[in-house]
């Protein structure tokens, strides 16, 4: 059975220029090669080859292709963009179940009881002055509070700008890649049908030599003796 890391490959950039370097998946031309030094051991010869393959920047992050082999950094970072984005989601939704704890005024809640009809809407004001005060005061704390989950949420998303910045980055650098279950078995195969197909070929074809077998026909003698 195969080693799990036999389908790690090395990370290679070639020259620019180089001949067939064009993507095993959407042949788009690119500079990033993928090598294993010690990928098959062919029974034939007993030898060992290596293997390698061209693949695109898109196809480089392709799930169902490959993955990378990330570092812990980068791990430890997307966990901590995961957590960034879930404290956001709550203070939304904080910001957004006060938006519905609005009370009504105590001053209209006064003015439609004593008239019992919402025409006391075009009604002056006849509450207190220090009800009117203590309301727009509420509003001002409001308001301010407001803000402040707004404030917290803009520098929430400028550190997640960041660490998604600090992640590209780290992902650039990422040497390790893993191919899938199923590309792997594909090279492994391709390669073992072409090793073989090159193994028979180069036999020395072994012809079987007809050896030419000549029967001479005896023919019977005249007879010596006197009749």
């Amino acid at each position: 059975m195969d080693k799990l890391d036999n389908q790690i490959y090395e990370k290679k950039t070639v020259k620019e220029g180089s001949k067939n370097n064009f993507c095993l998946v959407c042949m788009e031309s690119t500079n990033i090669c993928l090598y294993k030094k010690n990928f098959y051991n062919f029974e034939f010869n007993k030898k060992t080859y290596a293997d390698w393959f061209y693949v695109c920047e898109w196809h480089l992050k392709h799930a169902d292709f490959l993955e990378a082999c990330e570092s812990q950094e980068i791990k430890d970072l997307r966990q901590e963009l995961k957590n960034t984005n879930e404290k956001i989601k709550t203070i939304k939704k904080k910001i957004d179940e006060e938006k519905g704890q609005i009370k009504t005024p105590e001053w209209l809640n006064n003015a439609m009881s004593s008239t019992g009809s919402y025409i006391t809407g075009k009604l002056p004001f006849s509450g207190s002055k220090t009800e009117e005060d203590g309301n727009k005061q509420n509003d001002t704390e409001m308001i301010i509070e407001k803000k402040t989950n707004k404030q917290e949420i803009e520098d929430l998303l400028d550190n997640i700008t960041g660490k998604e910045q600090q992640i590209k980055k780290l992902e650039e650098s990422t040497k390790f890649y893993k191919l899938s279950d199923f590309t792997y078995m594909n090279r492994k195969d391709s390669l073992a049908s072409s090793l073989k197909a090159k193994f028979i070929k180069k036999q020395p074809v072994i012809q079987n030599k007809k050896v030419a077998v000549t029967n001479t026909l005896s023919f019977p003698s005249a007879p010596t003796h006197e009749l």
